[in-house]
Order: C-alpha cells, then structure tokens, then sequence
C-alpha cells in the first residue's frame, strides 16, 4: 500500500488593510440601509403608532386699546415686561379727548342753566294756577250773590256782566295753566335725565382720560407691543397686550394619526428653550367647528378630531419659556399605560 506523503503547512496569507475596510463598508451600508428603511417606514407607517401636533404656549390675556384717537408721548413699558395691575403702561396727549371734556362740560352747564329756568318757570305757574283757581272760586262765589240780590232787585245786570266776564276771564287762565304745568314737568324731567346722562359721559371720559396715563387692567407679561413715542393710536386699535395666569400649550393635533387622546391623557411636548421632552397632561379640549355626526366617522378612528388640546405643564417649565413659542407634542402608541406604570 503506498504512503501518502503528508501535505505541509498552507500558506497563510498576510493582513492586507484593504479588507478591513471593505468589511467597514459593508457595515456602514447596512447599517444606512437600516435606518433609511426605519425612516420611510416611520414616514409611511407613524399613522398607526404616533399621534403629532404642533402647538405654542399661550395663557388668558387682555387686550389695552383707546376708545379714542391719541398720541403716544412716553412708553413705560417694553415687550416680555412682567407689570402689575394699574401699573402706567404708557402716557398720551389726547388732545381730541381733552376737547371732547371741554365741549361736554360747557353742555352740561348749559342744561343745568335750563333746567334752572324750567324749573323757576314751572314754580311760577303752579303758584299762578294756585292763585287763578283761588280768583275763580271768588269770582263764582261774588257771581252767585250778585244773582241773589239781582233777584231782588238791588243791583243791575250790567254789573252782573262785567263779574260773568271777570270768571270766564279767570276759568280761561286757569285752564291755561293747569294746561302748561304738565309740560314744563315732562321738560324738566328730559333736561334732568339729559343733564344725568351728559354727567354719566364726563365721569366716563375722565376716567378714560386718567390724566392722560394708560395702566394695566391686570397683573401680567406685556406682549404685542406694536407702537413708540409719537405714534397715533386709532380709536379701538390694539395698542398691546397682557398675559396672566397659568400658561399653557395650545396643541392641534393631526387628524390622519390613529392614536387617540382623552382628557387626562400623558403627552411628550418639546419646547425650544428645554433640552429632550418633558412630560404634560391633556386638561382641556376645545372645539374649532362642528364635528361630524356619528354615522359619518370611520369606526375604526377617534370622532373628535376638529378639537384644539390644551395641555398644562409644570409651573417651572412654562415660567422661563416665551409666550407664543412653538412647541411640538407626541404621544407614542401604548405611553399612557408606560406612563401609568413609571
């Protein structure tokens, strides 16, 4: 039987670079390939797992405005300040207003020197009616003596005329100024509620007018503060205006997701001013519009979906971020329950 010779050892082949970086190449390209396939599932698929909104931080504010054309002449004031209520906001010359207060107050001593007068006049026919209807009853009285003595022929029935015509005289001015007491009443009674109502619009534009200094109705951070020293401000024109109390997100969330949300609800909303998401509560929703009847929406999908989502944070958070800055919402598919069992 013929020995087979034994091999010898093969020839082992040296580390070449070249290798190693095709073996690199390959892992970068799956791993690229992978995330691009993560991606476009994620944009295809995001729907079925991922409810997105896009929102800012809003709170309760009110809006400072003129209820007439002035000036600004100085600015106390500047945007993002924090004021307190009937702290000056800005001063103006209202120089109309100030005309407007003038013209008013000579009209209301107008009416006042009106109703002076009426009044007087109203005192003297009421005493003139008094003292006409105290001359009828004497002129009726003499009238019917004279009648009884006429009768015995002690006096003349010329005489007995002149007395009829003396009563008649007297009955016709007495009627006269029974007549006009009526109306000298309902005048004196509209030149009062004029002289009330004038004295009503004087208090009211002094108020307004306030020594020509606008405060703040309330405690709050001034924003939209859209005007400078000289300046017009029309009448009813937004001049600024004042945020208070807690703030808030105001979040619309997408109508295409088919994750639904309830109030009471844990969300993800990242702020710009914040590092990574921060966890917050659906408080509140508030309709936009009318929602479809029940028979009109897919079984399979949440009903409510033309609602506004408000969503409170905690105060830390919110006390440092700009109000009206965006901020985006998530709320991942099974986060309530993970958030319910952290």
């Amino acid at each position: 039987m013929k020995r087979i010779k034994p091999m010898s050892t093969p020839y082992q082949l040296a580390y070449a670079p070249r290798n190693s970086a095709i073996h690199f190449g390959k892992w970068l390209y799956l791993s690229l390939l992978t995330l691009f396939s993560l991606l476009f599932f994620h944009l295809l698929f995001s729907n079925f797992y991922l409810l997105k909104g896009e929102g800012f931080v809003f709170s309760d504010n009110r809006t400072v405005a003129l209820e007439f054309d002035a000036t600004v002449s100085q600015l106390f004031v500047k945007e993002g300040d924090q004021v307190s209520a009937e702290q000056p906001l800005f001063q103006f010359d209202g120089f109309q207003i100030r005309q407007n207060i003038a013209q008013l107050s000579l009209n209301i001593s107008q009416l006042e020197k009106d109703l002076l007068q009426n009044q007087i006049a109203l005192s003297e026919t009421r005493a003139q009616y008094k003292a006409t209807k105290d001359y009828v009853a004497f002129t009726g009285n003499l009238q019917s003596a004279l009648a009884d003595l006429e009768k015995k022929h002690f006096v003349a029935k010329t005489e007995m005329a002149q007395d009829a015509k003396r009563h008649f005289d007297a009955v016709q001015k007495m009627h006269q100024y029974e007549a006009n007491i009526p109306q000298l009443e309902i005048a004196s009674q509209q030149f009062q509620k004029q002289l009330n109502n004038s004295n009503e619009q004087l208090a009211a534009l002094e108020q307004q007018f306030n020594q020509g200094k606008v405060v703040a109705p309330v405690s709050g951070i001034v924003t939209q503060l859209n005007f400078t020293p000289g300046t017009l401000l029309q009448k009813g024109q937004n001049a600024l205006q004042i945020f208070y109390g807690q703030p808030y997100v105001y979040t619309y969330f997408e109508k295409s997701s088919w994750i639904s949300y309830e109030i009471g609800d844990k969300v993800l909303v990242k702020l710009p001013d914040h590092h990574g998401y921060k966890v917050g509560t659906v408080v509140k929703r508030l309709p936009l519009a009318m929602p479809l009847p029940a028979e009109f929406q897919p079984k399979f999908k949440p009903t409510l979906r033309n609602q506004l989502a408000v969503i409170e944070l905690p105060a830390d958070v919110l006390t440092q971020t700009p109000l009206l800055s965006t901020a985006q919402v998530r709320k991942p598919l099974g986060f309530g329950l993970i958030s319910w069992l952290l």
